[in-house]
């Protein structure tokens, strides 16, 4: 058998089912609010025997606050002007419309005991053989209220929590920027202090490089301490000449320091380096790897030059700056026989001394070896 829902509809045995089972409060009301038939949700919801609600005025049934502390009937006490709920009975009976979903959220007396409710209700006009009625539906939204409540009181907190978040992230970052400022300048002043300093020393060791070629013998057989005192000097003076100093450390090119000490070292004595011969496949050396750099190849230029005048010979001289694993390797060839003779071994004292203190080495030309190699770390 199809289930029909009109038939239902006119089924006043369905009707009364659901009428007392339903979980909303339902009662009928006339227009000046008094209760004329409730189900059984309202007895549950209010706790009133039926012989005090049948003909009692709504706000007293129901047990409002104000119609219990005034003493006075629903209609007549100061807050009726103001009850939604009156006025949407009155509204529904008068004008004949629905009012839906509006809300109801006052303190009653129920049981004795004074509670806060929240309601939400709905009117609506209707008639029965000839007799005018206001449906009134209610629900207890209290619990769910009270969970909204709870809830806007935690995003309020949330939100009050992240408001001071973003206040001490934007102090936070106003010190930052301000600190990264403190530093910048702290930072351009060191650089402009260690461009300062540097340009002194390179000054300054110009300035004694100076005074001892007016003082120097001249020739490289004479006085070869003193030689390779001008020397040295003379290839940390090109360090610092051929030095930029952009960024935070300076850079040393290459190119121009090998040329310069060939040119104070080897160039004066005869001898020459042609271009294909001036191989530099590091461009750019720190500045402590380019000093360690400069003084072993002033010394091994002023051994090779020793060498070749003392066996007559002179001329051309190859140097080649490339990379061996992670060190810088210096070759210097200059063309002579090795046929037993060498550097003699103070001739290039400090660049071995070099190689071994930062971990390098330093291999001089000798029989069947036609190159004196250097090799040094780049950080060094």
């Amino acid at each position: 058998m199809e289930l029909n829902i009109e038939c239902l509809k006119e089924s006043t045995d369905f009707l009364n089912d659901l009428y007392a089972n339903v979980t909303s409060a339902i009662f009928l009301t006339d227009g000046t609010a008094r209760i004329h038939h409730f189900n059984d949700a309202f007895r549950t919801l209010f706790y009133k025997p039926e012989d005090q609600v049948i003909g009692e005025l709504c706000g007293n049934v129901i047990g409002c606050i104000f119609t219990v502390e005034e003493g006075r009937p629903c209609g007549e006490t100061s807050a009726c002007d103001d009850c939604p709920l009156r006025r949407d009975i009155v509204t529904s009976f008068t004008q004949k419309v629905p009012v839906y979903k509006d809300s109801l959220s006052r303190d009653f007396v129920l049981c004795d005991r004074r509670v806060t409710k929240h309601f939400q209700f709905t009117t609506k006009y209707a008639t029965y053989r000839g007799m005018e009625y206001v449906l009134v539906i209610v629900d207890d939204v209290t619990e769910l209220k009270s969970s909204l409540q709870a809830l806007e009181a935690r995003n309020e907190e949330l939100s009050r929590r992240n408001a001071d978040l973003e206040a001490l992230l934007q102090r936070e970052a106003h010190h930052l920027v301000a600190a990264t400022r403190k530093v910048d300048v702290l930072n351009r002043d060191k650089n402009e202090l260690l461009q300062e300093v540097r340009h002194r020393v390179g000054n300054n060791l110009q300035v004694i490089t100076s005074i001892l070629n007016l003082a120097s013998p001249g020739r490289i057989g004479e006085d070869s301490g003193f030689q390779a005192l001008r020397c040295r000097i003379s290839a940390v003076v090109e360090v610092y000449r051929h030095a930029d100093y952009e960024g935070q450390g300076a850079q040393v090119r290459a190119q121009g320091l090998v040329a310069a000490i060939f040119d104070i070292v080897a160039r004066p004595l005869g001898f020459r380096v042609e271009p294909e011969d001036l191989v530099i496949e590091l461009p750019l050396l720190g500045m402590d790897a380019a000093v360690t750099f400069g003084i072993a190849l002033g010394e091994i230029l002023q051994a090779s030059c020793a060498q070749a005048l003392r066996l007559g010979g002179g001329g051309r001289i190859r140097i080649r700056l490339g990379r061996e694993g992670d060190q810088g390797l210096l070759l210097v060839e200059d063309g002579l026989p090795r046929k037993g003779h060498a550097p003699e071994a103070e001739d290039i004292s400090l660049a071995r001394i070099l190689a071994e203190q930062i971990g390098g080495y330093l291999r001089p030309a000798g029989p069947g070896v036609a190159q004196t190699s250097f090799a040094f770390p780049l950080g060094a």
